[in-house]
């Protein structure tokens, strides 16, 4: 296996391989079913059965390109982004299979043409306006969409052509008008599309804010996939428990989210409908609720590679509503839990990247609170907030007491001290800089030497003894 790379799905490798070798042969064997079939009398049965394999190869042949048209852009995309984006960005090239659909709406016209009361009109019906949609000509789609279903409103087709119908007003943002298909195309269950219908309205009542209603139409595709494991279905079961976490944080009902997840094996929703959650009432300026659902989460999922981001969260909420003491007391608890003692820099120990920028952003975290506070304090002119500063200061050098920013952080208490007139302190935090030695006592920019101070703290440690002396 390639640790830390990229799995391969080599079924997915097989498929693509025999899709590129089906497609370049597909053309003979077209080229000598449309020979015979020219030999053939005009409306006999075996013209039409040679003519109908044509167009089905045709459509094959069209899927497959498209299919390997996707991939090709899938791939030019993640090699664009992982190269840092460099460049225009890669274009889905869809030229090739658009002129293959196009064969395949011509052959399936002229098949209809020769054979319109054939019983297998309705399917032919359906793969003409479906090609005709792939090729960009939706209105026309639509079209042929609408009369088959005039045509032939008992046939499976139907259901299907009322899916597609659905998919036309969606994306046009119509949604009542695709929510009118999609509840059409519920009346055929047969369907090869009916889930997908069922899907797609989850999405007009969520678009149209009824989330209640959209949770059932999710819920309604996680129960049908249950009973029917089929590949789609069980795709389109996955995508609907996702979609729920935005509807489920709608409705903040969290208890019946949580307990829906886990009675139906999508635990993993859980944190990403939790934090989402959170964000809404952050956005709404409800912080306590916010910070009362991140803590939750925790609670939930302690251990979660995005457990420490989730603390990030909720220490950047205290800042939000001023409250000091519960500003140091959860940057306190971000070191405590996910530091390097931790349990769960323990359990997450073998993704070392993670581990590594856990601990970067512990540290960031607290030099840069304590230095916006310091900033405020600036700003107000409040010996309690310059007091606010300082703790976050000292917390800082609490847990990266030999960091290389220790220098800045003490120099900047000892400002501070100066500032209170508390030279004593200020001439101690001076003397602790000035012990360093000419080498450590230094500010940094990033991780460039910016200014030596050691000259300058012994200055400032004489001049503070000597005020605290008078």
């Amino acid at each position: 296996p390639n640790k830390g790379g990229p799995r391969v799905d080599y079924n997915e490798v097989y498929f693509a391989e025999v899709e590129r070798k089906l497609a370049k042969n597909i053309d003979q064997t077209i080229s000598y079913l449309q020979k015979t079939a020219a030999r053939m009398p005009k409306g006999s049965d075996r013209r039409f059965e040679l003519l109908l394999q044509s167009l089905n190869l045709y459509q094959e042949q069209a899927s497959y390109v498209r299919n390997e048209e996707a991939r090709s852009y899938d791939q030019g995309w993640k090699q664009w982004d992982a190269g840092g984006r460099k460049g225009a960005e890669p274009k889905l090239d869809v030229s090739d299979s658009r002129r293959l659909w196009v064969n395949v709406a011509d052959h399936a016209d002229k098949l209809l043409g020769e054979y319109p009361r054939n019983k297998k009109a309705d399917v032919i019906t359906y793969t003409y306006a479906e090609s005709l949609d792939f090729v960009g000509r939706s209105k026309e789609a639509a079209k042929a969409f609408t009369q088959l279903i005039q045509k032939y409103p008992n046939s499976v087709m139907a259901g299907e052509a009322y899916s597609s119908l659905g998919d036309f007003y969606f994306d046009r943002i119509d949604f009542r008008n695709a929510m009118n298909n999609y509840k059409l195309a519920l009346k055929y269950p047969r369907s090869k599309r009916y889930v997908w219908a069922m899907y797609k309205l989850g999405w007009c009542s969520y678009n149209l804010q009824s989330y209640k209603g959209a949770l059932q139409y999710w819920k309604n595709v996680v129960s049908f996939s249950r009973r029917n494991a089929q590949k789609k279905t069980i795709l389109l079961k996955d995508e609907a428990m996702r979609d729920m976490v935005g509807a489920w944080a709608e409705t903040k009902d969290i208890d019946g989210a949580i307990a829906y997840y886990k009675a139906n094996g999508g635990e993993k929703f859980i944190g990403s409908f939790l934090k989402l959650l959170s964000d809404t009432f952050s956005e709404n300026g409800q912080y306590p609720a916010a910070i009362s659902t991140l803590k939750r989460y925790q609670k939930i999922d302690p251990y979660g590679e995005a457990a420490p981001e989730t603390q990030k969260e909720v220490i950047a909420l205290a800042s939000e509503l001023s409250r000091k003491e519960l500003l140091w007391s959860e940057l306190t608890q971000l070191a405590k839990l996910y530091g390097p003692s931790g349990v769960w820099s323990e359990r997450n120990k073998e993704n070392r990247k993670l581990f590594l920028e856990t601990q970067q952003m512990i540290k960031d975290q607290m030099i840069y609170y304590a230095k916006l506070t310091h900033k405020a304090a600036q700003k107000s002119d409040a010996a309690v907030a310059y007091e606010a500063a300082k703790r976050g200061y000292f917390l800082f050098l609490q847990n990266y007491p030999t960091s290389k920013e220790a220098a800045e952080v003490k120099y900047n208490i000892a400002d501070i001290d100066h500032y209170l007139k508390d030279y004593d302190s200020a001439a101690k935090a001076y003397l602790e800089i000035a012990s360093l030695g000419k080498e450590k006592a230094v500010l940094y920019e990033g991780e460039k030497v910016k200014d030596n101070i050691h000259r300058k703290v012994s200055k400032y440690m004489l001049e503070d003894y000597q005020l605290a002396f008078e």
